[in-house]
């Protein structure tokens, strides 16, 4: 922990200097705090797409998936695949994203 604490001092430094610098910049995100954002988040019930993934885990074994109820919104070999999908949909509704391993 020491070296990230360490690693950030340095940036800010050269960060002083070199403010526009978007490698620095990158360089101190990374060993940035985390941001925590509060959200107004609505939990339903998930019990539809838990059985679909029980019931269809062989067929997509290893891919990524988006679920609303027994519905499959996206499937893609990556998270980010699928969460683009997602996006491009722009749904009312906030899938389930799963990993079928």
């Amino acid at each position: 922990m020491r070296h990230v604490v360490t690693a950030r001092e340095i940036l800010q430094r050269a960060l002083r200097q070199y403010p526009t610098n978007e490698r620095l910049l990158s360089l101190y995100q990374a060993v940035s705090p985390g941001k925590v954002v509060r959200r107004d988040v609505r939990y339903s019930d998930r019990t539809s797409e838990i059985s679909w993934i029980k019931a269809n885990r062989s067929h997509y074994r290893g891919k990524w998936v988006a679920l609303l109820g027994e519905k499959v919104i996206a499937v893609g070999d990556s998270l980010k695949a699928v969460l683009r999908i997602v996006q491009e949909r722009q749904l009312e509704e906030t899938p389930l994203l799963h990993h079928l391993d």
